[in-house]
């Protein structure tokens, strides 16, 4: 039983870009996190406990698509160097994305960690949004 409504992703500007992002708690991510640390974990492996070099490219791996969901692919395209028209979503410039950029791989990872952002407030909802 449940009594919050919740959406499942939020849109948040990062850069001047806006990213579509989901809660970390979801089962696509969580499934996805479960079958890359098979290995590790059935070694009886912590995973928490990884190394910097082992753990980030998994997390990436593992967020792109399931908790970064997407872009705005014009602002994408122009922040780029150098710029492009469009550079439209997908997990592997997600995850490609995430592995390079360590501060927007950290904000995405706090917002996706924010339950806050994806409670729906009582008023909002009355208000039909």
């Amino acid at each position: 039983m449940r009594i919050t409504k919740a959406k499942d992703t939020v849109s948040v500007d990062y850069q001047g870009i806006l990213f579509e992002v989901a809660d970390m708690e979801n089962d696509a991510y969580i499934g996805k996190l479960l079958k890359l640390s098979k290995a590790q974990r059935k070694a009886g492996i912590d995973v928490d406990s990884l190394p910097y070099e082992e753990s980030v490219p998994m997390q990436a791996k593992a967020m792109a698509g399931t908790v970064l969901v997407g872009w705005d692919a014009a602002a994408m395209g122009a922040a780029m160097e150098p710029p492009v028209d469009c550079f439209d979503f997908s997990p592997q410039a997600a995850e490609e994305l995430l592995l390079d950029d360590r501060h927007l791989r950290n904000f995405i990872r706090s917002v996706a960690t924010d339950k806050a952002r994806y409670v729906i407030e009582s008023q909002e909802a009355a208000m039909g949004k």
